[in-house]
């Protein structure tokens, strides 16, 4: 099993690199005013995106074995683990981005060359949608600041109207961009 190095770092570390250090599988705690890693945690798998959640959880997507961890800000421990698909059924999710809704209830995941994205539902990673592009490698998933809509990226950027129950339609368009419907998706 691979392990993996979460590190959370003040805003001012974020900005200037600092060598980790020296101890990978302990959790390290730095006083913030000099620039330094805050926490590390050792994870299991291969870690690709990160989010938080409302209460300060920590979602971490994986891409072996393809799963959402969430993680206890406070003592790294995993709280809870969504395993999305497996090697063995030949799936490949990425689980290249995450990001969140502005109220944080919503966690929304690119799968990359998975064809697909997925939207859980915080905090319990319920999953609530998944989205699938054929022939389109997902390389984005971010829902609009206002919760109307949910825009995908592959090789063109989806345009998606969010419903209240988690629902989506897709707005098309023509190629100069005028209105033609929705579809919805199911």
């Amino acid at each position: 099993m691979r392990l993996a190095t979460l590190v959370l770092l003040t805003a001012a570390a974020s900005i200037s690199a600092q060598p980790a250090p020296a101890t990978p599988d302990a959790l390290t705690s730095v006083a913030t005013a000099n620039r330094k890693i805050v926490r590390r945690w050792s994870l299991p798998g291969d870690p690709r995106g990160v989010a938080v959640g409302s209460d300060g959880t920590i979602y971490v997507g994986v891409a072996e074995p393809q799963a959402v961890l969430a993680i206890d800000p406070k003592s790294g421990a995993v709280k809870h683990r969504l395993v999305l698909d497996s090697a063995e059924i030949a799936s490949t999710k990425e689980l290249v981005t995450l990001r969140t809704n502005p109220d944080r209830t919503r966690l929304y995941i690119a799968n990359g060359s998975d064809e697909s994205a997925t939207i859980l539902r915080l905090p319990d990673l319920a999953v609530l949608r998944e989205i699938t592009m054929e022939g389109e490698t997902i390389r984005d998933v971010v829902p609009d600041p206002r919760g109307r809509y949910v825009y995908v990226l592959g090789r063109h950027v989806h345009v998606y109207e969010a419903g209240s129950d988690g629902g989506l339609a897709e707005r098309c368009g023509d190629l100069y961009g005028k209105r033609m419907g929705l579809v919805p998706y199911i």
